[in-house]
């Protein structure tokens, strides 16, 4: 074998050097340089994927501006913001940062101030199924909030995108506090609940209406009656 087909063949992580010996590298060597090389990985991708750029508090006037641009939220008082707010925090996310995985503990309901946030789920095979992109005043982990489910999907910021977080545990307490505007924000989240159902409702009836194999028209007979069983019982 020439040396620059042994040079080809070399294990990635170092140099070859000329070793008539025949001793080799170092295996303690590469094995350092190995996993120095998956800690830098790691740390690239929980870099980008799990950290947010920053964090910090929420006015009045922010929480304002962003509530105020859902129609369920209009109604909530300056008073009630001001309950409101110091429940709340402000978090900065990179592009590609994930808010949360499917099947996470639900901890958090987020309401985007900035930015586009989509939401996917994973099919057995580990392939992305898309299911919305959340823009400006969008709303997502709310299903968590009220029922304390575990996450139905994943949640992944596009771009740069600036969200207000209310964690779970603070909006609990707060209505066991019996925290009036908390209750006047879980009804509000309860609506936007209300229109996402009776939306994808109309949906079903549309897609009903078009010719479907026998399979598919079995499918969402049984997707219509778990979304009426989970959203009546």
């Amino acid at each position: 074998m020439t040396a620059d087909a042994e040079n080809l063949n070399a294990p990635q992580g170092y140099l070859p050097v000329d070793d008539p010996a025949g001793s080799g590298p170092d295996s303690a060597a590469v094995a350092d340089g190995a996993t120095a090389t998956l800690r830098s990985a790691v740390a690239a991708i929980e870099s980008t994927t799990l950290q947010f750029s920053g964090s910090g508090p929420v006015t009045p006037q922010e929480c304002r501006l962003v509530l105020e641009r859902i129609p369920q939220f209009t109604g909530l008082s300056d008073a009630d913001l001001a309950d409101i707010v110091p429940l709340m925090k402000a978090h900065d996310y990179h592009a590609g940062s994930t808010l949360f995985y499917e099947d996470d503990d639900s901890d958090a309901v987020f309401f985007i101030a900035s930015g586009a946030i989509e939401v996917f789920k994973s099919n057995q095979s580990g392939k992305k199924m898309p299911l919305v992109v959340l823009r400006d005043s969008g709303l997502l982990g709310e299903i968590g909030l009220l029922s304390g489910e575990r996450r139905t999907a994943t949640a992944r910021a596009l771009n740069a995108a600036r969200v207000l977080e209310m964690p779970l545990d603070a909006f609990q307490g707060a209505l066991e506090g019996g925290n009036l505007a908390v209750f006047r924000l879980s009804l509000a989240v309860a609506r936007v609940l209300a229109v996402r159902l009776s939306t994808t409702d109309e949906k079903l009836f549309e897609l009903f209406q078009n010719d479907v194999s026998e399979l598919l028209y079995k499918q969402l007979s049984e997707l219509q009656s778990r979304l009426l069983t989970r959203w009546t019982g």
